[in-house]
């Protein structure tokens, strides 16, 4: 009656599902894995009945990029973020920090890995932010919780041995199969690991936008310890990549090319957590809204509404 892909940019099954489907004049509805495909996954090859989108940017993105009509186009949110919003699954700091073996009294700061999907160096930003703690140029109780990128912990054997650095694969799924999902165990460790967090850093990872959630401050680091190529190194994301420079213009995130202005950047954000308050919004509104924890009921209302239409 009905045919419903999420994953509507992916050639190899959901393109060939959805063509089928008009084939045979069943009714459709895509939802696209991320935000950003509009602009860097190529073309939709199969348009939707209905498509459903993440935030205002694929609103936006996904007629200028892909030139689908505005009337097609339904936001949602992001589904995964309901889970932020439940305060059931939130765990006391002391509990929390206790599992990763981390003592309370140290603030933590919440790092967020691309690895060799994208950036192979995360761990120079690691050894960077130990090296600054170690030095006296960032404080003493400082400690940085490195998430790798899901199904990639190749970073972990990189850090081991960081006097302030400690490893986190706890949300992620064994399975080979499904290593980039996360059942609601593996999501609620996330959201407590952002919300035991001072900021979110990164270099170019959704995860801002999920410590934005929070109201974290979030930080884009454009460099790393090994001499690169321009187009090799992380700065090339920061002035190239159009979803991450749209986010960056808002002023919600801030940008450190250098460890100095990394290091001043935090500094500025633990004396002043609401520093960049006023971007953090504009972010939000761009990029999370709608954000209610009612994403997953928007989807199922519209999937009933349109079968109960047939």
């Amino acid at each position: 009656d009905l045919v419903f892909t999420t994953v509507a940019m992916f050639a190899e099954m959901d393109a060939e599902i959805l063509r089928e489907a008009k084939r045979r004049h069943v009714p459709t509805v895509g939802m696209s894995r991320g935000w950003d495909i509009y602009t860097n996954s190529g073309i939709m090859r199969i348009v939707p009945d209905k498509l459903l989108v993440h935030n205002r940017y694929a609103e936006e993105t996904a007629q200028t990029h892909q030139f689908i009509s505005q009337s097609k186009i339904l936001r949602v949110g992001f589904p995964r973020n309901d889970y932020f919003l439940r305060s059931n699954l939130y765990e006391p700091r002391e509990e929390f920090l206790a599992k990763l073996g981390i003592d309370p009294k140290k603030r933590i700061i919440f790092f967020g890995a691309m690895e060799n999907f994208w950036f192979p160096h995360d761990d120079e930003i690691a050894r960077t932010f130990d090296e600054l703690v170690e030095c006296g140029k960032l404080p003493s109780d400082l400690m940085m919780l490195f998430r790798p990128y899901p199904g990639s912990a190749g970073p972990v054997e990189r850090i081991r041995g960081l006097k302030h650095v400690v490893p986190d694969i706890r949300s992620f799924t064994t399975s080979a199969a499904d290593r980039w999902e996360m059942r609601e165990k593996e999501t609620a460790h996330l959201v407590n690991s952002l919300r035991h967090s001072e900021m979110v850093v990164v270099v170019a990872t959704t995860l801002a936008i999920d410590g934005m959630a929070l109201d974290k401050p979030a930080i884009s680091t454009g460099f790393q310890k090994t001499p690169l190529p321009y187009w090799f190194s992380a700065q090339r994301f920061l002035d190239h990549w159009s979803h991450w420079t749209a986010l960056l213009s808002t002023g919600g995130v801030r940008r450190a090319d250098t460890p100095q202005e990394f290091a001043s950047a935090v500094r500025e954000y633990l004396e002043n957590p609401q520093r960049d308050a006023d971007g953090r919004t504009r972010a939000r509104k761009i990029f999370l809204e709608p954000y209610d924890g009612q994403a997953g009921e928007r989807i199922a209302k519209i999937l009933k509404d349109d079968l109960a239409a047939i």
